[in-house]
């Protein structure tokens, strides 16, 4: 028993110094540890968002390309209907690429909120969103009209 009490008072610590140095360094390795797993997260955030948006941005251009080509088409017919139709054709092509485009970006709003608000994520988002789709079909004809759309539930103009 007297053994258990000298060896109990050789490491009593009066103050608490040697505890509290103790869970310092605890909590310092373990902010050092969640600060690395952050980094890691947002990089991967990044990298998955470059990833998408190029992705996306490779099966528009596709489908841009195949709808210019039947908008031209349009464009050269010599009928006095051709303007309507072009202008009704442009219109739903334009909702179609934004109904294409609506589930990556609200994604990638996620993707950004679970990142801590990344400029460079916001940044690309932002230009995804004021992108004009009617501009990208029309070559920025101008008598074809701004397209409405709703973007969290708020209604926006000219951003298709």
């Amino acid at each position: 028993m007297c053994k258990h009490s000298a060896t109990a008072l050789a490491f009593y610590d009066e103050d608490g110094d040697e505890m509290r140095e103790k869970k310092e360094r605890y909590l310092n390795e373990m902010q050092k540890q969640v600060g690395d797993v952050l980094a890691r997260a947002t990089g991967q955030a990044q990298k998955l968002c470059g990833m998408l948006s190029a992705e996306l941005d490779e099966k528009v251009k596709d489908h841009v390309i195949r709808m210019q080509k039947i908008l031209g088409e349009c464009d050269k017919s010599n009928s006095s209907e051709a303007p309507a139709v072009y202008e009704n054709l442009a219109k739903q092509m334009v909702l179609h690429l934004h109904s294409l485009r609506r589930p990556a970006i609200e994604h990638f709003q996620k993707l950004i909120s679970l990142s801590g608000r990344s400029q460079f994520l916001e940044d690309t988002l932002r230009s995804q969103r004021t992108e004009s789709m009617v501009a990208l079909l029309t070559n920025s004809r101008s008598n074809v009209p701004r397209t409405e759309t709703f973007f969290d539930g708020e209604l926006e103009l000219g951003y298709l």
